[in-house]
This record gives C-alpha cells, structure tokens and sequence, in this order.
C-alpha cells in the first residue's frame, strides 16, 4: 500500500495541499488501518494533524503500521463506518425497533466544527468484516461504505480542498455518476497503480479544488444521503428502485461527460490492457 500511495502522490500531488491561514492542514481518513496514505500525506506536510476512522481488528479491520510519532498527531477513532447514522442525518426515531442493527447505530462523530483539507476515501469491504455483518448489508455494503465516505468527506470538507476515493471500472454507471457530480464542482483526476491492483478493475479518483459549497455539490451529498438511508433503512429491492427513481439522466451525463470520461479513463484502461495481455492465466485459457 505504501508503493501506491508514493506512486499515487508522485503522479498527483493529491497528499499535499496548501495551508490555510496560520493553522495546521487537517487530514481526514475514514478507513485508515494499515495506514500507508495517511502516513504519506503526514510526512509530505509537516505539522499537519490528522482525524481517523479505522475498522476494529476484532471485525475484520487491519492493524494500525504507523510509528509512535506519527501516532502522536492522529486522533483515532476504531469503529464500523456504516454505524453513523447521526452523521448521515438519521435520528434513532427513524430506526425501525426491528432492524438488525439498530442498537448499534452510533452517535456524531463529527460536528459542523469538524472541517478539513484533504479527506482519504479508501474504505473498501473486507471479506473478514462481510462474514460476520447482517445479511441486509451484504450485496449493498460496498455502495453504502462508498456512499457514507464520500458524504462525510464533503459535509466537512474546507472549500478548495482535496478529496481522494477509490471506485472500481470507470465505465461502470454507478461509477460514472459520481464523477460526473465532482466534475460540477472541482478537478477530476484518474490513475490507476502500476505497483499493485493492476489486474482489478479498482483505480484512483483524486479531486482537488472542490467547491463545497457549491448547489451541485448540495445537491450531490444530499442524494448519496437518501441513496444510503434507504440501503440502510429497507430492502435491496426498493433500495434499488428508490435509487432510480432519483437518478442521474444517463444520456445528459454521457453528452457533458462522455469526451471526459474517456480521458479519464485511457490510463486506467491501458494499464489494465497490459498487465492482462501478459497474464499467464489468460494466454493458456485463449490457448485452449
């Protein structure tokens, strides 16, 4: 993880971000642990602190490979993501006394107060966790987990500031939307490691210059947050309808956004194309 996070911010720049006034650059991470991008974002801006969010190891988390002394300027906070509610605007009171989980719906974690300058999204399902969560969490996890990271990384996000999450296959719908939305309101950028995950369809997003104030940035949080209540409140099923029902128009999108997709989306696909045409895998299965 840490070659990609030196390749990411040699490509980018995305782990340094300029300072503000006389404080201290503030970093978010909302899925840390093993903590290799936020260690690189620390050491690329001396005197910045950091805001973490990490899995606990007992639920499929990893360990925490950060030394003591940058230890010392990370708050840690060791909790399941999915779980706040409060922060996504869900009260106790909307929580049906029958759902699975609801007494483990958690408090706000971070108040209007709670700004930052760069937010790390790089939360992705653990197959440990998946075995012991609820099985209304199973086929939509990875959008909620998505979702909820990408609301709170804008709600507390300082104007101008620089968000980077990791989604998978960049001509994937659910995928094209929200780059798309952070287009309206800031600068998009695309790369795919050449050090690792080569072969999977996952990539890099790193927007920097975000208006988060922005109405189009508004109204984007505010539909990933009814996307993500309703995949968290009621059935697969009606969470899916509930999501077409407020969708994005698909032929407007790919007439703004189309020409820029595929500019996002030539690295990506190259590196992908050439790591799978010198697989051994493939060559023997063509060969048969």
């Amino acid at each position: 993880m840490l070659n990609i996070a030196i390749e990411l911010h040699d490509k980018t720049n995305c782990f340094r971000v300029p300072t503000v006034g006389d404080r201290s650059v503030a970093v978010l991470d909302l899925c840390m642990a093993p903590g290799a991008f936020l260690r690189r974002a620390l050491k690329s801006m001396p005197g910045s602190l950091a805001t973490a969010v990490t899995l606990p190891i007992a639920q499929g988390g990893h360990e925490i490979l950060l030394s003591a002394s940058l230890l010392e300027r990370i708050q840690v906070h060791e909790l399941d993501l999915n779980f706040l509610a409060a922060d996504m605007g869900l009260i106790d009171q909307e929580i049906p006394d029958d759902h699975p989980d609801k007494a483990k719906f958690l408090p706000l974690l971070l108040n209007e107060g709670c700004v930052f300058d760069l937010t790390i999204c790089d939360g992705s399902v653990q197959r440990p966790h998946r075995q012991i969560i609820a099985d209304y969490r199973q086929d939509l996890e990875p959008s909620r987990l998505l979702l909820m990271q990408l609301v709170l990384a804008m709600e507390h996000l300082e104007p101008g500031g620089t968000i980077v999450f990791r989604p998978h296959q960049i001509d994937q719908w659910e995928t094209v939307k929200p780059l798309h939305q952070f287009s309206n309101f800031g600068k998009v950028m695309a790369h795919k490691p050449t050090s690792s995950y080569q072969v999977k369809s996952s990539f890099y997003v790193v927007v920097t210059e975000v208006d988060s104030t922005h109405a189009e940035a508004l109204k984007s949080v505010a539909l990933w947050k009814s996307t993500w209540r309703a995949a968290t409140l009621i059935c697969e099923l009606e969470a899916t309808a509930h999501s077409a029902e407020i969708d994005l128009d698909s032929e407007r999108v790919l007439n703004e956004f189309g020409a820029r997709l595929i500019e996002l989306g030539e690295q990506v696909w190259r590196v992908q194309a050439e790591v799978l045409g010198n697989a051994n895998w493939l060559k023997k299965e063509a060969a048969k």
